[in-house]
């Protein structure tokens, strides 16, 4: 299959071997690695992976979101507002913030600043974390987010 780029497609849709390394990628991070260990395989169906360009924003500062990001190659700029604060390398995990944010605002914008393609995994937190503020959901709907966040602290 043809990967466009800047986009994101379902782990599923790759091949076996592919899902094996981003799974050893993922519990390489304490964060990642209990998110793995309380939703397993529901989690891993849910695993998105996308190529991206230069200046490609994977989080954009202010946007609301719960998703998680894990750069597998290339390299990307943190910026608050429109400032570089940071430069990072591959793997690097980012938008964790988001998981723990009460009111789950991106703090920064993060964007791809090298020249070949970036392997980008997106982790969908946002399907499985309960917002609070939704008063709709009933509580025995979202059992998994306290193993959660009893594996995250």
């Amino acid at each position: 299959m043809q990967w466009e780029s800047n986009q994101y497609y379902s782990l599923k849709e790759a091949d076996p071997m592919s899902l094996k390394i981003v799974i050893s990628l993922l519990k390489a991070y304490p964060l990642t690695k209990g998110c793995l260990d309380a939703l397993g395989v529901q989690l891993q169906e849910k695993l998105e992976f996308g190529f991206f360009n230069i200046g490609q924003d994977i989080i954009v500062e202010g946007e609301s979101g719960r998703d998680i990001f894990l750069l597998c190659t290339g390299k990307m700029d943190v910026l608050v507002n429109n400032q570089i604060v940071v430069k990072m390398e591959s793997p690097s995990l980012v938008g964790e913030k988001g998981i723990i944010s009460e009111n789950s605002k991106r703090a920064a914008t993060i964007r791809i600043t090298d020249e070949d393609e970036a392997l980008v995994v997106k982790i969908p937190m946002g399907s499985f974390l309960r917002d609070f503020n939704d008063k709709s959901i009933r509580d025995d709907q979202f059992t998994q987010v306290e193993k959660i966040y009893q594996n995250l602290f």
